[in-house]
């Protein structure tokens, strides 16, 4: 019977320590296993942490612990085995701790951002609400009571009201069905597939979403060459280790155009991965034969340019947010005032 596997996932957070963590162990000359048992013993209750540490102990490969563990993603599990296979296992880990350290921070920023404007919306709907339901019908109350009725404007200031609560309503709910649907999707490999594809063709999002494409194929191959993979073997794992599809195709045509003799240097070139000052950098870092650092800094510089395009994009966010709801609040407002004045103007 096979052995039933956890299923724990750990964060971005959580991989980049333990990728840390290992990584500092295997420096200082310890084994694999006794790296994973004191990091047992600084987590007895990780129960997945344990179920690798025992395998390793048993003679299996980390890689074949991590996956077996089911926690892991394969990313992750590739570069393992990558960092295995040539003896350069401290060094991947320690790069997988700086990789997951930066996906970290990125998600955290787009996470941000997509709660700002989600937030605003929910408060917005939540004031509306209360005054179009709660506070609009008392004034129509005392006006029945007073034996008067509201102007034609004021009634249809108030009828404009409640449309718009009720618009407001269900944005939220919309929202929320959306946002429910990410975290869903975002749990498994075709999910986030799904969304990758889609953040990769929406107008706002295509940008953002092609430079973390190129950051993170520049993060692994800089890995892969490192870990001592030559060019032809370093592009025959990055399909299984970059899912966006935007880059995957454009990682086929340097593949191919290498294949037919074109140097790598022009097969980059020539791709169209890298544009302006960064296809520059690759040329340079070809001919100088440090292509590895141009692409470890050119990964740093995408991941720096991303969080910058994130800020510029809910800057815009934000001055539109600011109109619709000024006018939103002004029509609620107006529409306060109006049967107000009336009551006053009945009682005068």
């Amino acid at each position: 019977m096979a052995a039933k596997s956890y299923t724990k996932q750990y964060s971005r957070r959580e991989l980049s320590f333990f990728c840390y963590q290992l990584s500092l162990m295997l420096k200082s000359g310890l084994t694999l296993s006794d790296g994973l048992g004191s990091m047992l013993e600084e987590n007895p209750g990780d129960a997945v942490l344990r179920r690798i540490a025992r395998q390793v102990e048993d003679r299996r490969t980390l890689k074949k612990a991590l996956s077996d563990a089911g926690g892991f993603p394969q990313y992750m599990i590739s570069m393992v085995e990558i960092g295995e296979s040539s003896g350069k296992l401290d060094e991947v880990l320690s790069n997988l701790s700086d990789f997951y350290d930066r996906e970290d921070r990125l998600r955290g920023r787009i996470l941000s951002a997509i709660a700002y404007p989600a937030l605003i919306i929910v408060m917005v709907a939540i004031v509306v609400s209360i005054l179009v339901t709660k506070v609009m019908p008392i004034f129509s109350k005392v006006f029945n009571e007073l034996g008067t009725q509201m102007s034609a404007s004021a009634q249809l200031i108030m009828n404009v009201g409640q449309a718009v609560s009720q618009c407001m309503m269900v944005v939220v709910i919309f929202l929320a069905v959306i946002m429910v649907a990410i975290l869903i999707l975002s749990r498994t490999k075709r999910g986030m597939e799904t969304l990758s594809g889609f953040a990769s063709n929406f107008f706002l999002t295509r940008g953002i979403s092609r430079k973390i494409s190129v950051s993170r194929f520049a993060s692994a191959f800089s890995m892969l060459m490192s870990s001592g993979y030559d060019m032809d073997s370093a592009f025959d794992l990055l399909p299984s280790i970059v899912t966006e599809h935007y880059i995957r195709e454009k990682i086929k045509g340097v593949r191919d155009a290498i294949g037919r003799g074109v140097s790598a240097m022009e097969a980059f070139r020539d791709s169209g991965i890298f544009t302006g000052l960064y296809s520059g950098m690759v040329s340079v870092g070809f001919k100088t034969s440090n292509i590895v650092e141009v692409m470890r800094k050119i990964a740093e510089v995408y991941q720096e340019d991303t969080e910058n395009s994130i800020n510029g994009l809910v800057s815009l966010i934000e001055p539109v947010l600011v109109s619709v709801i000024s006018v939103i609040i002004g029509v609620i407002l107006v529409s306060v005032m109006l049967p107000l004045i009336g009551i006053i103007s009945s009682i005068g």
